[in-house]
């Protein structure tokens, strides 16, 4: 463990911006480094409005309450709901804070019940033309295979999927790394 001097010393040789990630990250030191981080940046005669401000430049530094919600499932009404109710601006009232929350894997999973319901609902219609009664028969059967389907497969590439982006501290909403 350092001392109050070697970090001293240390510190003395970092960055501005360095500092300031120190100090905007406390929860990451200990309250030793912090402490001389703040000193530090004080001593550079930087207003404490400036430190007070800075935003951390670790984009993908993931908090603690999304890690709390980046693998919570969608409940089984609102794969129901997602899957019957294709419409967008209808579909937003019902998806609409996913993002803002950091609901990750809802988020997917919402796009992934949308996507098969548009499907299931065109095939429906097609193996239907002689007998409409047929339609939502063909249709329910589409939904218990997309939930099969997501549940036993496709929920676990994609809660594999996103700890691997999590250890690798990448972005989550990226479906492209």
């Amino acid at each position: 463990m350092s001392t109050n001097a070697e970090l001293t010393e240390l510190y003395k040789s970092f960055e501005t911006c360095d500092l300031l990630e120190i100090v905007s990250n406390k929860d990451d030191w200990t309250p030793l480094a912090y402490d001389i981080a703040l000193k530090e940046l004080k001593h550079r005669k930087l207003p404490d409005e400036d430190i007070n401000k800075y935003q951390s430049v670790l984009k993908y530094r993931h908090s603690e309450q999304l890690l709390k919600n980046y693998l919570l499932d969608l409940n089984i009404i609102q794969k129901m709901i997602l899957y019957i109710i294709w419409v967008p601006k209808v579909r937003r009232y019902f998806t609409y804070d996913f993002m803002e929350k950091d609901y990750v894997l809802k988020e997917q999973q919402a796009n992934y019940y949308w996507v098969c319901g548009i499907v299931a609902f065109i095939s429906s219609m097609f193996l239907s033309l002689k007998n409409f009664n047929n339609f939502f028969v063909i249709w329910g059967i589409g939904f218990a295979i997309a939930f099969l389907f997501d549940l036993y497969y496709n929920k676990k590439r994609q809660c594999t999927e996103l700890q691997r982006k999590m250890s690798e501290g990448k972005d989550l909403w990226d479906p492209f790394r």
